[in-house]
């Protein structure tokens, strides 16, 4: 099974313990200026999740899907506005090690 179809089951299903297995133990994420721990992110997804659902699935594709980077982008309304979201990962042990988040407004 490819990583990206791993990666589209979990957030298709919001499941954020099948989450925190794809995480590296030593993961970040990053979003402006803000970094993250796995622990960190990982409780702020299970709240965000359980109370607010995002649709991971609207304008959904994979940029990049290699041993040692994955990339997808999605659409996601923000405040009522389409928001293009692109999510830039580098994997360490099949892992997502690193990740970054990008939104523009289209």
């Amino acid at each position: 099974m490819s990583f990206s179809t791993k990666v589209f089951q979990v957030l298709d299903t919001l499941d954020v313990e099948a989450m925190k297995s794809m995480c590296h133990e030593e993961f970040i994420f990053v979003d402006d200026y803000e970094m993250l721990t796995r622990d960190d992110w990982i409780e702020r997804i299970q709240i965000l999740w359980k109370e607010t659902p995002v649709d991971f699935s609207r304008e959904r594709n994979v940029i990049a899907d290699q041993r040692d980077i994955f990339c997808m982008q999605y659409t996601l309304d923000i405040n009522d506005a389409p928001h293009r979201i692109t999510n830039v990962s580098l994997l360490k042990d099949g892992k997502f090690w690193r990740s970054q988040i990008h939104r523009v407004l289209v």
